[in-house]
């Protein structure tokens, strides 16, 4: 399975029988993450072999035009753009119809082009103007707001040796975070937690303005701030959440973002980065004989952390303590 996640792209392996006569043994990982700028370099490279080896062919022409159309596409800023958002909202070139692309082109304006391709991720298909329009004034509408300067300078320096997955370059900020502020590898308590966000407890329990919508959304407001349309009305979750809010801002210190369930860069950097902030895996192996693992001790860890049991199984899923048995666990690690 070949899945694109924005700036880079995952290779997963899956296999539909299991070979039980079979002496093959497969070394390679069961998914790999390359850069797009190599992954596209590999196809350009295969499909030049085969349009040398196939210019003589009937159709040779036919497949040089191809590929040349495609190169004047890539080279072209505009219409790569365009290609690439087609793409995110799960339609063939050419295919989406003109009021979508219209209506996403009118909200750029107010969310900026990354903005748009999160959006396209997290709700594809021909509802995602509307999703983008509703979650934009579910985040005008709220009085969640929040101080999300503690964000500031928190983004892990590039490895030049080894490019790091988002949720290790997630997980390294919360590190840096929770340093910062003493956290040490205790949990976070509800006092702490609000003056980290420069918040009340109080003000973090205002109406779930996205509550029904498929993401929530940050946007900036005056004097610094931030209003956050929060999905969830648990504290628990909530907690989540605005860890998620404050790992966007880290990513992107944009006026807007928005926080789902996609696969891209920027949400599994959130999710790593809320994950390690309210329940770092060093912490949580305090509290956990990794050796013996059972719901009853997860749950157990979660009450102490005051996270969902998911969010321990995610991390514990990520550092490879359980294994990664669906192929959404494999991607969300690559």
């Amino acid at each position: 399975m070949i899945h694109s996640a924005g700036e880079n792209v995952q290779l997963t392996l899956a296999f539909s029988r299991h070979l039980e006569t079979s002496l093959l043994r497969y070394l390679a990982p069961d998914t790999t993450s390359v850069s797009g700028r190599a992954f596209e370099k590999g196809i350009d490279h295969f499909l030049y072999q085969v349009r040398e080896i196939c210019a003589s062919a009937l159709d040779g022409a036919a497949l040089a035009e191809l590929i040349s159309t495609l190169q004047d596409e890539r080279d072209d800023k505009a219409i790569a753009s365009w290609r690439r958002l087609e793409a995110r909202l799960g339609y063939d070139p050419d295919m989406v119809p003109e009021p979508i692309m219209q209506a996403l082109g009118e909200l750029e304006r107010r969310v900026g082009s990354a903005g748009i391709e999160e959006a396209a991720s997290a709700a594809p298909g021909s509802r995602s103007p509307v999703a983008l329009e509703n979650a934009l004034s579910a985040a005008e509408a709220s009085e969640v707001l929040v101080d999300l300067s503690a964000a500031h300078g928190l983004m892990p320096p590039a490895n030049n040796t080894r490019p790091m997955a988002p949720w290790e370059m997630g997980k390294l900020a919360a590190h840096y975070l929770r340093r910062q502020r003493d956290f040490g590898l205790r949990p976070i308590r509800s006092k702490a937690f609000s003056d980290l966000l420069g918040a009340t407890k109080e003000t973090l329990a205002r109406p779930a303005t996205a509550r029904r919508l498929p993401y929530s959304a940050r946007i900036d407001d005056k004097a610094n701030r931030c209003k956050v349309a929060l999905g969830s009305v648990v504290a628990r979750d909530r907690r989540f959440e605005l860890s998620c809010a404050l790992g966007d801002e880290i990513w992107s210190k944009s006026g807007f973002g928005i926080i789902s369930k996609a696969k891209t860069d920027r949400q599994k950097f959130q999710r790593a980065f809320a994950q390690n902030l309210l329940a770092p895996f060093d912490g949580i192996r305090q509290h956990l004989d990794t050796d013996n693992l059972d719901d009853l001790a997860i749950d157990d860890a979660a009450k102490t952390f005051h996270v969902h049991p998911n969010v321990i199984k995610r991390v514990l899923i990520l550092e490879r303590v359980l294994p990664r048995q669906t192929i959404e666990e494999r991607i969300e690690a690559a």
